[in-house]
């Protein structure tokens, strides 16, 4: 029997919204073409990380300054680097390539772009980042695999995507899965 919230319809709030799913499953799907990730894969390496974003264009530097936290720098035309404290989750490295493929166009060659959370652009290289990580349909069998007494456990999903469990929780709301 399937629970009444895979029934349901995406609460996302408007069409770009959609877009932005589309893209990042459309970017997901190109990587596991090309063999970069697995289909059922559900936390990424270090590796993986440098492969996606050369992959799409980019490169992947490593840093060990906590303060700089991980943020993206267009280097040309066509070109971008994002830095990645590897003390913070590799969703944040999603988020930037989530930048990349939506704000590219708008940013300036050699700006750093450490964006704090609360814009617009942000707000959607999220989504794009969870939407990329836990695509609907594999996100939601996996709520289906952790459901105790009704409810899914935030906790244990947040370990198997090795990603802070508030990213689970916007994930479940934006595709209307309340616990």
């Amino acid at each position: 029997m399937v629970p009444n919230f895979v029934k349901e319809s995406i609460k996302l709030s408007n069409q770009r919204d959609y877009y932005i799913e589309k893209i990042a499953l459309d970017a997901r799907n190109r990587l596991i073409e090309e063999g970069i990730i697995g289909e059922d894969e559900k936390a990424l390496s270090e590796e993986q990380l440098k492969q996606i974003v050369s992959f799409f264009g980019g490169e992947l530097i490593v840093h060990s300054e906590k303060e700089k936290g991980t943020f993206i720098q267009k280097t040309a035309a066509d070109k971008y680097v994002i830095y990645y404290y590897r003390q913070y989750n590799y969703i944040q490295v999603i988020h930037e390539l989530g930048h990349a493929f939506l704000n590219f166009d708008e940013m300036e060659i050699g700006r750093s772009y450490s964006f704090d959370g609360l814009g617009k652009e942000d707000s959607e290289a999220s989504l794009f980042a969870r939407a990329f990580i836990m695509p609907r349909i594999k996100f939601e069998q996996v709520v289906i695999d952790y459901i105790i007494d009704g409810k899914f456990s935030v906790l244990d999903i947040a370990k198997e995507y090795r990603i802070d469990y508030l990213e689970v929780l916007a994930r479940g709301e934006e595709l209307n899965i309340g616990n």
